[in-house]
């Protein structure tokens, strides 16, 4: 009686060629060739220049009351560090912190080694001082905070400019800068003052006693607004008022607005 032996191959992997086939050991070539990849792409992170920032790029318009580039190239300090690993988030948050004048960043990493930030500045819309006196008068102390279209306070600066209305408020509104002022007086203020540059139309003071408050004009104008009316029916009844006064080429002294139904004088 004869035996049969069969002996059983251990699985290869074949590589066809076009003269011959070639057997290779697949699993440790694939491990091998893993390694050696991973090896090189930590040494590029890590070691090699390649992805080490070496520009940055800051466009937009920086603003009459905001510092220039140069400084805020400074403040981030990102320059020899790895583009790879830099939080892009964490930056902008950074400037518009230490900047408060900047309303907001938009940031991109370019490869090989190129951050570039474009910064949106606030939009300044009146400037305002904290008094004690009864009349809009500028004393020669007085701090003078830039604030934007959303009440907040991005800037102080030494003396008054002509450019913006300036709003005297009452001294227990807190003026400090890189604050959201949330007061009624101070959103009055705003939606006034941006009521005025809608129109076109030049406000020169704002001013707040009790439960009202005094705009003049460029023309010197008074205005008048009662801070327990709807701010929104009042600009519309002074946008008529101003309107029909343009049509019959009359000027007025006063508007008060205080009262149900318009004053005109």
């Amino acid at each position: 009686m004869r035996t049969r032996i069969f002996l059983r191959r251990s699985q290869k992997v074949v590589i066809p060629s076009a003269k011959r086939q070639i057997i290779v050991p697949f699993k440790t070539v694939s491990l091998f060739l893993i390694f050696t990849l991973l090896a090189a792409v930590i040494y590029l992170i890590f070691r090699s220049d390649i992805f080490i920032i070496k520009k940055m790029k800051i466009t937009g318009d920086n603003g009459q009351f905001c510092q220039p580039v140069a400084q805020i190239k400074e403040k981030l300090e990102v320059v020899g560090s790895s583009i790879v690993f830099v939080d892009l988030k964490k930056l902008a948050k950074k400037i518009t912190g230490d900047f408060p004048c900047i309303g907001e960043v938009k940031s991109r990493k370019i490869f090989p080694e190129t951050l570039e930030f474009e910064i949106v500045t606030r939009k300044p819309v009146l400037q305002a001082i904290a008094t004690t006196s009864a009349q809009p008068v500028v004393a020669t102390q007085s701090a003078v905070f830039i604030v934007d279209d959303q009440g907040f306070t991005f800037a102080k600066i030494q003396a008054t400019v002509s450019a913006l209305p300036l709003a005297f408020f009452p001294m227990a509104t807190n003026l400090t800068v890189g604050q959201r002022l949330d007061s009624k007086e101070v959103r009055f203020a705003v939606e006034i003052s941006k009521f005025f540059e809608n129109a076109k139309l030049k406000l020169k003071i704002l001013s707040f006693a009790a439960k009202e408050i005094l705009a003049q004009t460029e023309s010197d104008t008074i205005i008048l607004f009662s801070t327990e009316k709807d701010l929104g029916q009042s600009l519309a009844s002074l946008q008529s008022i101003l309107q029909r006064a343009k049509i019959e080429g009359k000027n007025f002294s006063k508007i008060d607005l205080r009262f149900e139904k318009p004053v005109v004088e």
